[in-house]
């Protein structure tokens, strides 16, 4: 992650904490600093699991509306992210994808499985 990338994830939770906007609502004020309200609500968190075909469990972390995580589950895959930032793993004996056997997307075997990372998605 740069630093570019970096300063615009800390700009976009800062903005959501002190900002109004739709399905948004700030719980600190901008200028001095201080909470707006008594007892934060805790549904500005939201944490989300959805059960997929075949198994598989999606989960969703998002504060202040910013998704800080998120991760697939399978039964021999998954891949999860971290503020946009991740990687995926894969058993062996799912057969690699076309931009991984031309070489095109780079992963590492260990043991029986594959790892790469994930293109960033901010």
């Amino acid at each position: 992650m740069t630093n570019k990338q970096r300063n615009l994830i800390k700009k976009k939770i800062v903005k959501c904490l002190t900002e109004d906007f739709k399905n948004n609502q700030a719980i600190f004020d901008k200028k001095e600093g201080w909470q707006v309200f008594n007892g934060t609500d805790l549904d500005m968190i939201k944490y989300k699991v959805r059960e997929l075909a075949g198994g598989s469990t999606q989960t969703t972390l998002r504060l202040f509306g910013v998704i800080c995580w998120a991760c697939l589950r399978a039964k021999n895959s998954g891949w999860f992210r971290i503020f946009g930032v991740g990687m995926s793993w894969k058993h062996n004996s799912i057969k690699p994808m076309f931009s991984e056997r031309i070489g095109k997307r780079k992963k590492i075997t260990i043991g029986n499985y594959r790892y790469g990372y994930l293109k960033p998605c901010i």
